[in-house]
């Protein structure tokens, strides 16, 4: 951030973005006019403390789902010995399914964690400003 604190009002007005739907609605619920709303969003200090803070709430509820998580693997399992066929059809499916997709996206990551260090690496060797 370039070290700008934020005032009170710019505060409150973060927190009212982050719990409503619309421009208008965190204006009225901060005290402040849209149009005021408007230009603090597009001064850097401000947007980065609201990125920051909307990184915040995310990581927040990632997290709440990752705890329920381990539950809903188990609610599957379970699905795995139900007396209907169909239902343990299911459940198997969607464990299948969201295993694969979990190695896919796996793997993608460990590529792409390849392809920046190459691209450092790459970067590293060039004098600053060559392209090719």
């Amino acid at each position: 951030m370039g070290g700008e604190k934020l005032s009170r009002k710019q505060e409150e007005a973060i927190a009212a973005l982050l719990t409503t739907f619309t421009l208008q609605e965190a204006a009225q619920l901060s005290g402040v006019s849209v149009s005021t709303l408007k230009r603090w969003r597009k001064d850097p200090d401000f947007a980065e403390r609201f990125a920051q803070a909307r990184g915040e709430v995310v990581e927040r509820a990632l997290l709440a789902l990752l705890d329920a998580n381990a539950q809903a693997v188990e609610t599957l399992r379970k699905c795995l010995t139900a007396k209907r066929a169909g239902d343990r059809i299911r459940a198997a499916h969607v464990i299948l399914s969201h295993t694969r997709r979990g190695f896919e996206l796996n793997d993608l990551a460990w590529q792409v964690a390849e392809l920046r260090r190459d691209i450092k690496l790459w970067q590293g060797d060039r004098p600053k400003g060559i392209v090719g």
